[in-house]
């Protein structure tokens, strides 16, 4: 009997591990797709509210740590990217949004903060090794 389960289970894990690789759209398109989305909600939706607060996570996990250099994933409008910057932080981030981006970039310009942002999937972007002091 609990060989026939564990038969089931097997044939079930692999069913859905072959699902999973299989794509009907190429990477770039799902990523123009992610893009496109997001920009929607995120840039040009108006009703659409977003904290410009950093992540309490964040700001508790580096108040008693040195300064040193972070990379921002999925970095969004910034707003983790742009406190860890006013904090003293050396900052990269990057995000599939140009939109969102875009937004993050006015707003160091604004608060002549320096920040280095590029649009960037996982898929794409570099994360070298021993780069960062915090991710």
């Amino acid at each position: 009997m609990k060989s026939n389960k564990l038969a089931v289970l097997l044939g079930t894990i692999l069913c859905f591990t072959s699902l999973i690789g299989q794509r009907d759209i190429s990477t770039e398109e799902e990523n123009e797709q992610i893009r496109e989305r997001w920009n929607l909600s995120l840039v040009r939706d108006s009703s659409y509210t977003f904290s410009k607060e950093a992540n309490n996570l964040l700001r508790q996990t580096t108040k008693t740590m040195q300064p040193g250099k972070a990379l921002c994933v999925a970095m969004g409008q910034g707003r983790n990217a742009l406190y860890l910057a006013r904090n003293g932080w050396e900052v990269t981030g990057f995000d599939l949004v140009d939109g969102a981006v875009g937004y993050a970039v006015e707003q160091a310009k604004k608060e002549q903060i320096e920040l280095l942002m590029e649009i960037a999937s996982f898929d794409t972007y570099d994360f070298g090794n021993n780069k960062w002091d915090l991710i």
